[in-house]
């Protein structure tokens, strides 16, 4: 029961330390791949899919990239890897850790921390999902895919602008046209975004941590993945982190989990409110005088 709800809000927290490896049951992982993926994408196309009606064909296309990011991670990483591990383990390993990270549950099998059992070129694309995340309208963080398509395709048709710059080029999901307005929305949150997780990495490496743990660790925490790389792999927990970096990690997941803009601007709101209150010229005074000025008035017209 813990398993199935923390699979479903792709919290990734077992009940034991060693977390899905426990069970050691192929079974068990193909269940949870399944979960995992599924709870990834967007409550909506599951809404529609249940309710047998038709959704945005934008929705669809997100779903497509979706699904095609955690397989062509997945062959990535059985690529990769091809030198490390048998082709049981390297096949069970990669598909079990692109549907886990891909949806940012961050459920452990193994620990892909260590060379000695996975390659550096493969954590980093466990390190790229980290990044992504899942679809907008789930319970996964990251910047999810749908920004992701639109960052894609503005930068394709800026390429385009550059040669042809009369062209008159509206960006499209599907049959859907992004509106200007969104299209600058979207990369303005995936610039914040990476700049809090940049920011947050070098207060993470500059509070003890070494240069591996700590970016892994920040881009983990705004995530809301979990494990990281270095010393903060799937077997180890928050205490491979020193302990003044661990408040950095704290308002890192603060801004995961509630999304950056609405805390930032919290955040903007809460100094502006400080800032008018410290510096507001009082006006208690001003108000008698005024009242009796027309009172005046008021007594030589009569």
């Amino acid at each position: 029961m813990a398993h199935a709800f923390t699979t479903v809000a792709t919290g990734g927290f077992s009940t034991h330390s060693a977390s899905i490896a426990f069970f050691d049951s192929v079974a068990v992982e193909l269940v949870l791949i399944v979960g995992m993926i599924t709870c990834g994408a967007s409550f909506s196309i599951h809404w529609h899919l249940i309710t047998r009606t038709r959704s945005q064909r934008r929705s669809y296309s997100e779903l497509r990239w979706y699904l095609g990011l955690i397989g062509g991670a997945a062959i990535g990483l059985l690529v990769l890897n091809s030198g490390k591990l048998d082709l049981g383990d390297n096949l069970r390993e990669a598909a079990f850790y692109a549907a886990s990270l891909g949806s940012n549950t961050g459920y452990g099998l193994t620990d892909y921390a260590h060379e000695q059992f996975w390659t550096p070129s493969a954590q980093l694309v466990l390190l790229a999902l980290f990044v992504i995340g899942g679809m907008t309208g789930s319970t996964a963080g990251g910047i999810k895919v749908l920004r992701l398509q639109i960052v894609a395709r503005y930068a394709i048709r800026e390429v385009i602008r550059a040669r042809h710059r009369r062209a008159v080029l509206p960006m499209r999901l599907g049959d859907a046209t992004v509106a200007e307005d969104v299209a600058a929305r979207a990369l303005g949150f995936v610039l914040l975004y990476l700049g809090l997780a940049l920011a947050g990495g070098v207060l993470m490496t500059a509070l003890g941590n070494d240069l591996e743990t700590g970016f892994s660790g920040a881009v983990s925490a705004i995530g809301t993945v979990g494990p990281a790389l270095g010393e903060a792999g799937p077997t180890s927990s928050a205490l491979a982190f020193e302990r003044a970096s661990r408040p950095v990690m704290m308002v890192l997941m603060l801004f995961g989990r509630l999304e950056v803009f609405p805390t930032m601007l919290m955040f903007v709101a809460a100094v502006r409110a400080g800032t008018r209150s410290r510096y507001q010229r009082p006006t208690t005074t001003r108000g008698p005088r005024r009242l009796t000025r027309l009172g005046a008035r008021n007594r030589s017209s009569s």
